[in-house]
Parts: structure tokens; sequence; C-alpha cells
């Protein structure tokens, strides 16, 4: 290694051992080694005659490919290196002096209008972004949106509004945990260190924070005072005004842009299918549920999610399904019934499949909810199979009633997730370390 370990600074959310800090060396000197390659490539620029001729970009996709850092929505995950070099013949198109540091906030959408601006291309009027290069710049924006989905085999959907002091984050599946089991990260030694030292009660209050079974509905960063984002203050009064505006800049982004992730994937594949189109065309040509899906996917009035339970978009009726099961406190006696009716009568097996996740959660054990998640095993659907054994994998109770079909789709399903979530709940059903693709 080229740095000691003793000389990293351990982030306060990593516990401090050995282990971790050799982890942190081998990226600082993964770093270097990077650092090199790019100067290989600048001197084949220049050996190609090439390099006063080309704007450079330099910029990494996202956080390093640790926990909390690729995938989250914390500044650990989302703000990258950006370095832009623009040669002297291009000096008229100098935002500042060579060298300096542009407090601007920057998002990737940015990259292409800014490309575009930069070669005095057209911009096309449905290219979202601003360029940041190049003239007749816009007012700088206020604010960057950022946004979580799918990872691997698990959903965690979570969106964020990020203006230069302040990040707001939207959890909108706030009862699964901050780090979910996922088989990848989970074979890697730092998740090792981190699981390790949960088991052994050597945690500091930030690394408890990070291993959270639940997380909140929304949260709050002063990103001045509290970098690393651990101090929120979502429910802090003094900071009323500032949630509120950010929640709102959130909701009306949502709207703006028509985010497709409010609508479950296994839907999404069979709208494209039926309609042979594409989500974001199926959308713009009638997204009239739209206000009812960014409603019921933040709702906490569980008579307006019972409600919710027969409107007639089925992605609607699925947001409601889980915000029942979102709730944090059971649902009244009258609201079995109408689940169980939804579980066995919903046209959409999705819907019905986030109705028995909610009556699951409720201790409600019968039957007819292992009926329905075999028949979701066994759909076409590749997705619907996985919100089916991401269900089987919370409970032992399905697991229990469907350990025999979940080995015959760990051993046959073509879709590695689904035998990866399916692996796991029987490993924890029957306390296995069984390892899979």
């Amino acid at each position: 290694l080229r740095i000691d370990p003793k000389d990293i600074d351990v982030p306060p959310y990593y516990p401090d051992t050995p282990i971790i800090r050799e982890l942190l060396s081998r990226h600082y000197d993964n770093i270097s080694t990077m650092d090199m390659e790019v100067n290989n490539l600048l001197q084949d620029l220049e050996d190609a005659g090439e390099s006063d001729n080309t704007i450079i970009f330099f910029y990494s996709d996202h956080g390093t490919g640790l926990p909390r850092h690729k995938r989250w929505l914390f500044d650990t995950g989302v703000k990258v290196p950006l370095i832009i070099h623009i040669p002297e013949l291009y000096k008229d198109l100098y935002p500042t002096k060579p060298g300096s540091e542009i407090n601007r906030l920057v998002s990737f959408i940015d990259l292409a209008p800014t490309v575009l601006k930069l070669a005095n291309a057209k911009i096309p009027s449905n290219m979202q972004g601003n360029a940041f290069l190049g003239k007749e710049l816009i007012q700088k924006p206020k604010y960057v949106h950022i946004a979580r989905g799918r990872m691997d085999e698990r959903y965690d959907m979570q969106r964020g509004v990020r203006t230069k002091d302040y990040k707001y984050l939207r959890y909108y599946e706030p009862n699964k945990p901050f780090i979910q089991f996922m088989n990848t990260p989970e074979s890697g030694p730092l998740m090792s260190e981190l699981r390790m030292a949960a088991k052994t009660g050597k945690l500091s209050s930030e690394v408890k924070q990070l291993l959270a079974s639940v997380k909140p509905k929304e949260s709050l960063f002063n990103l001045n005072d509290d970098p690393f984002e651990l101090n929120d203050l979502a429910k802090n009064s003094d900071y009323k005004d500032q949630l509120d505006k950010l929640r709102e800049v959130h909701d009306q982004w949502m709207k703006t842009v028509l985010d497709v992730g409010l609508i479950p994937e296994a839907i999404i594949r069979d709208w494209e299918k039926s309609k042979n189109k594409p989500i974001y065309k199926i959308l713009r040509e009638d997204s009239s549920f739209y206000d009812d899906l960014l409603m019921m996917s933040n709702c906490n009035n569980e008579k307006v999610l019972l409600n919710g339970l027969d409107n007639p978009n089925e992605a609607v009726r699925y947001w409601a399904a889980i915000g029942l099961y979102n709730l944090d406190r059971i649902v009244n006696d009258n609201a079995i019934p109408i689940l169980q009716r939804k579980l066995q009568e919903d046209s959409i097996i999705n819907v019905s499949i986030a109705a028995g996740r909610a009556l699951l959660k409720i201790g409600f054990k019968k039957q007819n909810i292992i009926t329905k998640l075999a028949e979701g095993l066994s759909s076409k659907n590749e997705w619907t199979r996985l919100q089916t054994a991401l269900v089987i994998d919370d409970f032992s109770f399905a697991a229990l009633n469907l350990e025999k079909k979940s080995k015959e789709l760990i051993k046959n399903d073509p879709n590695k997730y689904v035998v990866r979530v399916l692996n796991h709940a029987l490993n924890e059903l029957n306390g296995t370390k069984k390892k899979v693709r």
C-alpha cells in the first residue's frame, strides 16, 4: 500500500478497525493508480497533436463503491469530482480564471446540453438539464434533484433535492432498513466488518444510524454545519420553513418530469408490452392518474389509503396497499377485510401481492396469502416474481410455506435477482449460508 492505514481518517459512519483502515488505504491507492492512467490518456492526446484542441471533462459516475457511498443519496454518493480543462484556443469560453473552483450546482443531466452548447449545436427542447459552459447561459440553478431506485435485487425508492446549503430526502419505503441484504456487497470485507461490529455491539451512534432497521419518511440536513449528514433536522421546528419549501420543490419536480419510479417495475413492463410503447410515452399520453399516485405514495391517512385501493389505476392501488404497509401503527380492524378482498379479487397480481404484504405485517397468516404468493412466483413477468420473492424474504411464514417452490426457482429461475432473494430467505429460515450467483 502506498498510503499508510495509520494515516487514514476513518469517516464517523464506519467502525474504526484495522480492516476498515486497510480498505480505505487501498481505495486511495486506486485513486493514485487512476491518476496515472489519466496521465497516460493525456499523453496520448499530446502525442496525437490534439491536446491544444480538446476540451476535457473528468468526473466519476457515483461515489465510492462502499456502503453509504455508491447508490446512496448522501453527498458521499452523489457529490462527485468534476474537473474541466479548456485549452487556451477556446479561452473565450472560460467561465473564470483557469485553476479556479466554481461554486455552482451541476447535475449529470447538465452534461449533454453543455457539450451541445460548446459545439454551437441546437439543444432539443425536450432535453432536461442546463448548460453550464458556453455563451448566453441561463441563471444558475437553485436545486439539483437526485434519485435512487432498484439496486440489483432490492428496491428502495428514494428521491432528494439539494441546494448549496441543504439536502432534502424523501424515503418512499421507510420500513426497509438503510442497508438491505444484497448478494454482491455483503460478500465484501467492509460489509463483513459492519455486520461483525453490529453483532459485538461495538457501534458508535453514527454507525448505528447506518445500520438502522427502518428509515424516517423524510430527512433534512444542513450541509454547511453537517457535511456527513448525520443530524436530521426534519423534526426540528427551527427548520420547518426550509423543510416545507424543499418538500414542495420535490413534489413539483416529480409532477413536472412524471417520475416513473413510482410505477412498480412489473407494472411498467406489462404496460409497455400491452401498449407497445415505452413508459415515458405512455405517461405523456395519459398522466391523469399521476397526482393520485404521488399523493398515495406519501400518504399517512388510513382512510384515504383504503379508498385508494379501489382507484381505477393499478399503480395507484399498489401504492395504497404499500402505504398501509408503511404506516407506523397497526391498521384498524375494518382494514383487514378490505385488504383481503384486494388480495383475492384485484385484477392485477402486483396489487394483490402488495395487499398480502400489508396483511402479513399485521400478523394475518392465512393460506390465501400463500396461494397468491405462489401464483406470483409462477408469473411470466420476472419482476412480479422478484416482488413476490421480496415478500417471502421479509416474512418467515411465507418462506416456510413456500420453501419447496423457492428451492425450485433458486435452481431454475433465469433472473439472478429472484434467485438471490429466495436464497437469502431460505438461509434466514434455515440458518444456512448457501451462496448463489
